[in-house]
């Protein structure tokens, strides 16, 4: 069962590296949802149904200031700024919304690129995520500025416009149907990437080693550091 000891009755809690983290690592459901955002980048887009991807369980969580490694076998890897949403299932097997905080959505962009097929498979990868949560219900508006550095300089700067006023569809309706199509085990925790805002494969950003990824918005920062990994 996860221990959810904490109180979430005031604006920011939480210091622990991955809030809200069951002790089973395998009761952590991570999943992301796409083509939910009206921009992307700063550029409209035209909605054509969103998607669903199963992103990995608890380990696939990875906590602010720590690396992601992208597997040799990747080909590239790209990483998006979303909102995560944290839900818990109670005893009667019901979903209860604990609050939300930022996250980086890291894919082994390449895979899909060049085989299609391969979609799903490149979404089974980390999600960087804060250490903390606003205890507040989802936000209608939140600005995400998201930076790219390399070897101390800036390569790539973009803010993007998330929260529920800038979807396509209500979070409540992702939300109603992940629980309808998810078997729910109570004490699980579910962290739901809700959709890209920005985007470094789609800017044309070619991720290098020792990159370093960080996300703000008014009330939370995420950073990590991008590497892939070495194979000869």
């Amino acid at each position: 069962m996860s221990d959810l000891k904490h109180d979430c009755s005031s604006l920011v809690k939480f210091s622990e590296a991955i809030p809200y983290l069951p002790k089973n690592l395998s009761m952590a459901f991570v999943s992301g949802f796409g083509n939910t955002m009206k921009m992307m980048n700063q550029v409209l887009k035209t909605y054509k149904g969103f998607d669903w991807y199963f992103k990995g369980l608890g380990p696939t969580l990875v906590p602010d200031n720590e690396i992601i490694i992208l597997p040799h076998n990747g080909e590239w890897g790209g990483v998006e700024s979303e909102i995560i949403a944290i839900h818990s299932i109670d005893a009667d097997k019901h979903p209860k919304y604990l609050g939300y905080t930022l996250g980086i959505d890291f894919t082994k962009t390449g895979m899909r690129r060049k085989n299609r097929q391969l979609t799903n498979l490149s979404h089974l990868s980390k999600t960087v995520i804060s250490n903390h949560v606003i205890c507040e219900p989802y936000p209608l508006n939140k600005v995400i500025n998201t930076k790219i550095y390399r070897e101390g300089q800036l390569v790539f700067n973009a803010s993007g416009d998330a929260g529920k006023d800038n979807m396509f569809v209500a979070p409540e309706q992702l939300f109603g149907y992940l629980f309808d199509n998810t078997e729910l085990i109570p004490g699980a925790i579910f962290y739901t990437l809700t959709g890209a805002t920005i985007s470094s494969d789609k800017a044309g950003i070619s991720l290098q080693n020792g990159d370093e990824i960080e996300l703000e918005t008014d009330e939370l920062k995420l950073s990590t550091t991008y590497l892939k990994e070495n194979h000869s």
